[in-house]
């Protein structure tokens, strides 16, 4: 860099030729640094001198604060000291003993890196057109090659995070929706090599659409709110179409100065296949019975709740429970009992339809919630008691190598009520649920009971074949 100030200062007859860094730039100040200089003489020294080592100046004269503007624009300035008006930049120039400035903004990827300046302190420059074009154009070799060894560090860092986390990265401009992707995202994405260039539409095309959505959802999030930064696990599809878990990280790394609009942003696209079957495991084995297969308690009452706060007051749940199974457990031993709990689950699946969930609450009781009302919900109750009391169950025996197990089960109804809370209303008829299946043992066994607000009323299934 002091070469290429040498030969400037040389062919533009400066005494002096320097390079500031921007280092902070707000509305109220700008902070610069003073990297490098040529001079022609000793005396014309300044980056030696305190003051202009990360130095700050305030924006609060008009003629400086349009100076720095016109930088951040990118145009250049020619300033002769004995003819701009009395201000700021007037006194300072004449602090430093400057006759005339000649200045030109650096700017790398659109944002204003320094400037390169002309000093004639000696009053002889004869500074043109054609020396300000010179000028730009040393800056701008000097912005190529700054932005040349931006590249190439970002490359050493990107390669350096690929190897550490196995994931790819790409950058967004969100203005000119271009992106840039690394050769790992490609090969993640299953692009073989030579890649070709991917645009946001595309790249977007491979995660499927309800996760995109999650995605578009949290990405406009990030713009309307200022975040800066979010994360999701998204389903994608590879280019040979095989079906892929990836976290995506995603960083707001520029903004627009008046609104905090993003204006570049950053992210790492990890394949998370093992820890996404890891977590789908933990989690289908923490809402599963683990004997009958079924929902578990808390899975049951989590499902139907979400279920109630979509409907209010539909379906009809059953609290379903068998007959004398301690009698089975005492006569048979506890692999007898297993065994008929595992039935009543199967054959309490094949009853149900789709829509319909069935949990086991604990022990030997069961909870159905229908999708159903009335006389249909009645007729399903019931053509699972009829199916129960048909099923034999072969199992182990303490006394013998099998024995085969007949059981009934009794049944309480009741319908949830539309409480605001879903919570509360599926407690609440779980618990009216569970008064009626009392009724039900009270009366007999094997039999449906239900409880409308509050009166039970028994129809024994004996009788109604009668019927």
């Amino acid at each position: 860099m002091k070469q290429i100030l040498a030969l400037v200062g040389e062919a533009s007859g400066a005494t002096r030729t320097w390079v500031f860094q921007t280092i902070t730039l707000t509305d109220q100040h700008v902070i610069q640094d003073h990297l490098f200089e040529h001079i022609s003489e000793d005396c014309w020294q300044l980056q030696l001198r305190k003051r202009f080592r990360l130095f700050r100046t305030a924006l609060s004269a008009p003629d400086y604060h349009d100076l720095v503007r016109d930088r951040q624009r990118g145009l250049p300035s020619l300033l002769v000291t004995a003819e701009i008006a009395p201000g700021f930049l007037k006194a300072s120039l004449e602090r430093q003993k400057t006759a005339a400035m000649l200045s030109a903004p650096i700017l790398v990827e659109g944002q204003w890196w320094g400037t390169i300046g002309l000093d004639d302190c000696q009053g002889g420059a004869d500074w043109n057109a054609t020396t300000i074009k010179f000028l730009q154009t040393i800056a701008g070799l000097i912005a190529g090659s700054i932005h040349r060894e931006r590249q190439r560090v970002r490359s050493q860092q990107v390669a350096v995070m690929e190897r550490t986390t196995g994931g790819g990265l790409w950058e967004l401009d969100v203005l000119r929706g271009d992106v840039w992707c690394s050769e790992t995202l490609f090969h993640l994405l299953g692009y073989p090599p030579p890649c070709a260039r991917l645009t946001i539409r595309r790249l977007l095309r491979h995660i499927l659409p309800e996760d995109r959505a999650l995605v578009m959802a949290s990405a406009r999030r990030c713009m309307r709110e200022g975040l800066p930064a979010f994360r999701l696990d998204v389903r994608a599809w590879r280019h040979d179409r095989t079906l892929l878990w990836w976290e995506l990280i995603i960083d707001v790394t520029e903004t627009r100065p008046l609104d905090g609009f993003p204006l570049r942003m950053t992210g790492i696209v990890l394949e998370v296949n093992d820890r996404k079957t890891q977590e789908l495991e933990l989690a289908r084995t923490a809402a599963t019975d683990p004997l009958t297969g079924l929902a578990n308690r808390r899975s049951f009452e989590a499902l139907a709740t979400r279920l109630l706060e979509n409907k209010p007051g539909s379906g009809t749940l059953l609290v379903i429970d068998i007959d004398l199974f301690k009698h089975i457990n005492d006569c048979f031993g506890h692999a007898a009992g297993d065994e008929v709990l595992r039935h009543l689950a199967i054959v309490g699946r094949s009853v149900l339809r789709d829509g319909d969930l069935i949990g086991r609450l604990g022990g030997e009781e069961f909870a159905v919630l229908l999708q159903m009302d009335g006389p249909e919900a009645y007729a399903v109750a019931d053509r699972l008691c009829q199916a129960v009391r048909e099923m034999a169950v072969t199992a182990p025996s303490w006394e013998h190598s099998s024995v085969v197990v007949k059981i009934t089960i009794s049944i309480g109804i009741a319908h949830p009520c539309p409480f605001e809370d879903p919570k509360f209303a599926l407690s609440e008829a779980l618990r009216r649920a569970d008064r009626a299946l009392y009724g039900a043992k009270k009366r007999g066994r094997n039999q449906i009971c239900h409880d409308t607000e509050g009166r039970q009323s028994a129809i024994s299934r004996d009788n109604r074949a009668k019927k």
